[in-house]
């Protein structure tokens, strides 16, 4: 793939060429993304070639530092919140109220709009929302595909509520605990937030750090 016989539009005949890295800037949506990617060459001119692989490639590239720069999903994570409810490209599409030729799109690698990648953010989110979309455009799936969403629905509201339910019993454990130890000694705070910690993570919750 690296040498081979390609058309250069410079010299307007097919030449050798060659794949090097290269900068390159491009302009998306008024912001500039700058990558260093591999770019075919003429061997003659040495003026770039056309090779829709690598150009695709590249583009792919500075489309994933926008998103990073933004603050947009990668096309992974908008896989990944269609399987969460087990969904196909078409039956989240109708949810959304989007046409089925969107959300492949998206999913390929096109950016999405920011309107867009907060409803599918919320879609990601909030599962009572999802519900809320299913009564409205319910209509529009296939009974299976209703079976589906309902099913990873229920499932996700069974976790919801063991979760809470450990939360609930975790911080009792850690009330009781601390009535029980002040009745006996002065409780320094290091002391609290050690035994806080330990009962989160054997109720399997995950505390965050203290902002610096």
């Amino acid at each position: 793939m690296s040498n081979k016989q390609a058309y250069c539009e410079h010299c307007d005949t097919m030449q050798l060429t060659t794949v090097e890295a290269h900068e390159e800037t491009f302009t998306i949506r008024g912001t500039p993304i700058t990558v260093i990617a591999a770019t075919r060459f003429c061997s003659v001119c040495h003026q770039s070639v056309f090779d829709m692989e690598l150009d695709d490639q590249k583009l792919f590239l500075a489309y994933s530092q926008y998103r990073e720069r933004i603050g947009l999903l990668s096309p992974d994570e908008i896989r990944a919140i269609r399987k969460k409810y087990s969904l196909s490209q078409s039956a989240v599409a109708k949810l959304l109220g989007w046409s089925p030729a969107t959300f492949v799109r998206y999913e390929s690698g096109s950016l999405q709009e920011l309107a867009h990648d907060n409803l599918l953010r919320r879609f990601r989110d909030d599962p009572n929302w999802v519900r809320e979309l299913l009564t409205r455009n319910g209509d529009k799936l296939t009974d299976l595909q209703k079976r589906k969403l309902l099913t990873a629905l229920n499932s996700m509201e069974t976790a919801i509520a063991s979760t809470a339910g450990s939360i609930i019993a975790a911080l009792n454990d850690i009330y009781i605990e601390l009535l029980r130890a002040s009745e006996t000694t002065p409780l320094s705070y290091q002391w609290v937030l050690d035994m806080v910690r330990l009962r989160a993570e054997q109720a399997g919750v995950k505390l965050s750090s203290a902002p610096h």
